[in-house]
């Protein structure tokens, strides 16, 4: 992973092997992140709620629910992995470069790492709400 994406996400990953393998759509080849989806989607659906809880303790369950959707979503996903520089990094085959299937890796990639990094700093739930502020 370069520097400046690591200095950007202020984490060191002790385990940089899966970092590029997260980094890496199955087009360009193995080992690919496609699994890795699967487990980033679970963790981040966890973590992000579970702050969501703490930090609106009076907000109702749909309410809460609502919040959480919005934040956990693909545009939103891909618009942080853009704002972080993430793209600059991810390794797409050449077919998947035409195809423009950049911004679904952006998501899938976003997801694992927000769900890798130490959930006991919210700074991604800071992030992923300035990102998903409605224009």
């Amino acid at each position: 992973m370069a520097e400046p994406l690591r200095l950007k996400l202020d984490y060191t990953f002790r385990q940089p092997e899966l970092l590029r393998q997260a980094l890496t759509h199955r087009s360009f080849g193995t080992p690919h992140n496609e699994r890795m989806e699967f487990v980033g989607d679970a963790v981040l659906n966890c973590v992000v709620g579970a702050t969501l809880y703490e930090r609106f303790p009076t907000l109702p369950e749909g309410d809460l629910s609502r919040v959480r959707a919005g934040l956990v979503n693909g545009d939103t996903l891909a618009r942080v992995a853009r704002q972080l520089g993430i793209g600059h990094e991810v390794l797409l085959g050449e077919g998947e470069m035409k195809s423009g299937g950049a911004p679904k890796a952006l998501e899938t990639i976003a997801t694992f790492i927000v769900s890798r990094m130490n959930n006991s700093s919210p700074w991604y739930i800071d992030r992923l709400q300035v990102v998903a502020k409605p224009k």
